[in-house]
């Protein structure tokens, strides 16, 4: 196995600009991938990086003897062959969701002491007719929103398995989607759609064009 080194530079906000802050090597080892990062995320302690050649990185911030803060590599996953696209994490919960090129999900456990056999795929459930083409995960609840390319955007419990629910559109391409609470953002080419998530489904309070 070849060692492999991925740069990341790590940046703060500060009034109203960007310092840089830290750079950190991540290293991992996989002779049959050309490596590279892929995607960012955010989580509750630091953020969770992931690659080409399947590899996910956490990294939580920690405070050394001297009073200087920087982020320590706690957990390294690997998936494999699947080359990873995506991240979404819950801050609040110890799981994230991966999303390969292929469009297959990964659930992933955030916690230190996970093992790698609880990486549960979640693609015999989570699916639609097509591409998924953009998706968010709730830091209230348990769900995750999808769009895909059949016209639709569904909400997918990740903890049961179960989709949750399913909003079709006749003629627009959805092309992104956020969720917050009971607010779900849909995405078009020229407007964003609003929804308030009721147990009826979707229903729509503002379209901003």
């Amino acid at each position: 196995k070849t060692s492999i080194d991925v740069f990341n530079l790590v940046f703060q906000n500060k009034r109203h600009s960007l310092e840089h802050k830290e750079s950190i090597m991540h290293r991992h080892d996989n002779s049959n991938s050309d490596g590279g990062m892929t995607s960012i995320a955010t989580c509750g302690k630091g953020f969770v990086l992931c690659g080409k050649n399947g590899f996910v990185g956490v990294y939580e911030a920690h405070v050394n003897s001297k009073g200087k803060s920087s982020f320590l590599s706690t957990r390294t996953i690997h998936l494999g062959e699947h080359i990873l696209s995506s991240l979404c994490a819950a801050p609040e919960n110890d799981q994230i969701i991966a999303l390969s090129t292929n469009m297959q999900p990964f659930v992933l456990p955030l916690g230190n002491d996970a093992k790698d056999e609880e990486i549960k795929s979640t693609y015999s459930f989570f699916s639609h007719i097509g591409t998924i083409i953009d998706m968010d995960i709730c830091n209230a609840q348990y769900l995750i929103a999808t769009c895909g390319s059949d016209r639709s955007v569904r909400l997918w419990d990740y903890t049961a398995c179960k989709c949750r629910l399913s909003h079709a559109f006749c003629s627009e391409d959805p092309v992104a989607v956020a969720i917050h609470g009971y607010r779900l953002l849909v995405g078009f080419k020229d407007h964003i759609q609003m929804f308030y998530i009721t147990v009826d489904g979707l229903m729509e309070f503002r379209d901003m064009q």
